[in-house]
This record gives C-alpha cells, structure tokens and sequence, in this order.
C-alpha cells in the first residue's frame, strides 16, 4: 500500500504535464495537433488559460477542491474573455478534475467543490445545447468519482475490521495458550519434586535408581523450562483461579475421531512411523491444531468426510487433515480457527498450510519441530 501511495503523485505529475504538452501542441500545432483545425482566440488569455487548467491536476490527490476550483475557473474565464474552451486537452482536464473532486474530497468539501463546479460549468459552451452536454460529462465524472471514493472506504473499512479480527483471535488464542503451557509446566514442576524426593531415599541403598531418577529430573526441568519461556512470551496478564484438567495429546486422537463420529462427521485417522515421545507442549498444540480443524469442518465444510494424518519424522510431526466439503468458500465465515492454529504452530517454529486440495475440499497440513526447546 505504502508502495503503491507512493507513486501516485508521480503518476499525477506525468498526468498533467502530458496534458500540458497536448494543450500547447493544440495551441501552435498548424492547422490543429489532431485536425480539427486551429484554435481561434487571444493566445495571450488561451496559453496561461490552458496551462491553469492542466499543470493543477498534479495535485488533484493531495488538494482535489482547490485543483477542480483552478481548472473550471480558468475555463469559465477563458469562456468569459475570448472563446469557448476547445480541444482534447481541455476536455480531459475538466473530466479528471471533476472525477478527482468526487474520488478524493471529504464529504463537507466535496459538496462545496461539487455545487461550484456545476455553477461554472453553467457558463461554457456557446449555447444551451453546449452548456447541457457540459454538464451531463462533469455529472458523470462527479459521480464516478463518487461511486469509486465508497468503494474505497468500504474496502478499507473491512480491511481494518478484517486486522482487528485477526488480532483479537490472536490474544485469544495467546491467552489460552499461557493457561495451557501453565498446566504443561505445573505437570513437570511436580513431577520433578516427587522424583527428587525419591532420589534422595534411594541415594544410600540404590544409588543406580537415584542416578536415573537424578537424570529423568534433569530432562523434565529442560522440559520445563523451555515451556516456561514461550509462556512467558505469551502472557499478559495474570490468570483466574479456574479449574484445572489434565491436557489431551496425540495419544488421544482415536477419541476425538470418535466424538466427532458420533456428533456426524466421518472421520479416518492414519498413523505413519514410529510415534515419537513429544514434549508436552507440543503433543497438546498438535492435539489442538486436529482438533480445531475437524470442528471447522464439521461447521463449515457440509456435508462431508474427513482423512487424519500423522506421520512422525525423525525430528518432526506432520499433522494433515483433509476433507472433501465446500473448500475454500467454508472459510469466509469470520471464524478464527485457521489464526489461531496458526498461531500455535509459530510458538514451537513449526510451519502451516491451509486451503483448497488438489481434488477439492479443504486441506489443512502442519508440520512441528520436536527438537529441544
């Protein structure tokens, strides 16, 4: 967008200039720069007349009143001290000045501008008839404008409801997040307290146990203390006393596909490798990106089936949910679920793709590390 803004005002300068170049060429042009013959008049009023009506237009973004003011001004003057304004040149500059005061100017403005106008659109043309057709193309260009300036505050308006949804998916779904990790942390917090108790009892009697109990606390403290930090990342303010339940994972899947048989959705799950023992964090996140995606299809899709996929990589976990409903279009509901499984996968430097699959319906395919934190 910056891009684009940019470049306008040089889009405008070239614009008025060629516009400029056009009328002088109209003016001196033997015999008339595109045949229809010379233009009759005091080149002394016709030449500062037509350079007032086209070198403006390079600022009819920036200020469009003043620059449809100057153009239709220096027109009814040329009208009033010599001649009717003539020539392609002039034409075109009237009509862009006109499109520019309905396309650019805020409303108070753009009234003023548009009742000025039309009164000195009223003195060109040589008679009724003229001055009739004058008015009918300055109308059309006015509403033109008009109509374009809705359409453009119309699209930025959902724009920026459009940024404002998003984001307000992503503190959700960051806030639920926090409690979440807050359990995945609390677990290994707890379990290193009961595992350090144990190896201190078994540190005189059975000192390979309390080895390997010593061992399995330092692995839940990096644990730990990798989710500690994304939480961290991620909270905002300070949780309420809410009731807490052990998190599902990947263990768990054949129960949500269950669920979501009995509730009407046909769901087939695939494993492919070996299962890996993630961390928790990861294991709920990708528990969480299935489980949101079979709820977006189940509401979303229609009628249809759906295929889970995970395969286990080497350092890796691929997630892929694919269904064969209404695709895309399901997806232009207002729903956060894409934002939020989004989101999730970025918190462990993962990847995810979601839209249209190759034989239609919808495809969602996430792919999380399961490397140390």
């Amino acid at each position: 967008m910056k891009r684009r803004l940019s470049r306008e005002p040089g889009v405008d300068l070239v614009l008025a200039l060629a516009l400029a170049l056009l009328a002088l060429l109209e003016l001196w042009w033997p015999d008339g720069f595109v045949g229809t013959g010379p233009i009759e008049g005091e080149r002394a009023i016709l030449l500062p007349a037509a350079l007032a009506m086209t070198v403006p237009l390079a600022l009819r973004r920036r200020h469009p009143l003043p620059v449809a003011l100057t153009v239709f001004g220096a027109a009814a003057l040329e009208e009033l001290l010599t001649t009717a304004p003539e020539g392609l040149s002039t034409s075109l500059a009237l009509l862009v000045a006109a499109y520019s005061l309905g396309a650019y100017a805020e409303a108070p403005r753009a009234a003023v501008g548009v009742v000025c106008v039309l009164a000195l659109s009223l003195t060109l043309g040589e008679n009724a008839g003229d001055t009739a057709f004058v008015l009918v193309l300055v109308g059309a260009a006015l509403g033109a404008g008009t109509i374009v300036r809705r359409q453009r505050l119309l699209l930025a308006a959902v724009a920026r409801e459009q940024v404002a949804r998003e984001r307000a998916a992503v503190a959700d779904e960051r806030a639920r997040l926090a409690r979440e990790l807050h359990d995945v942390v609390a677990h290994s917090v707890s379990t290193m307290v009961v595992q350090a108790e144990a190896g201190e009892s078994l540190f005189e009697h059975d000192p390979e146990a309390a080895r390997a109990s010593f061992a399995s606390i330092a692995g839940s403290g990096r644990q730990a203390l990798g989710e500690l930090r994304r939480m961290l990342g991620l909270l905002r303010s300070q949780d309420g006393d809410t009731p807490r339940e052990p998190q599902p994972g990947l263990s768990e899947l054949q129960s949500l596909v269950e669920q979501m048989r009995a509730v009407g959705l046909p769901v087939e799950l695939s494993i492919e490798g070996e299962p890996l023992a993630l961390p928790a964090g990861v294991d709920l996140s990708a528990f969480r990106i299935v489980q949101e995606a079979l709820t977006n299809t189940l509401k979303h899709a229609g009628p249809a089936h759906a295929l889970v996929t995970v395969r286990y990589g080497v350092d890796h976990v691929e997630l892929q949910v694919a269904d064969d409903g209404r695709g895309a279009a399901s997806t232009n509901n207002g729903g956060h679920g894409i934002a939020g499984m989004r989101e999730r996968v970025r918190l462990f430097g993962g990847t995810l793709e979601a839209g249209d699959g190759d034989a239609g319906g919808f495809v969602v395919h996430a792919r999380l590390p399961v490397g140390a934190a």
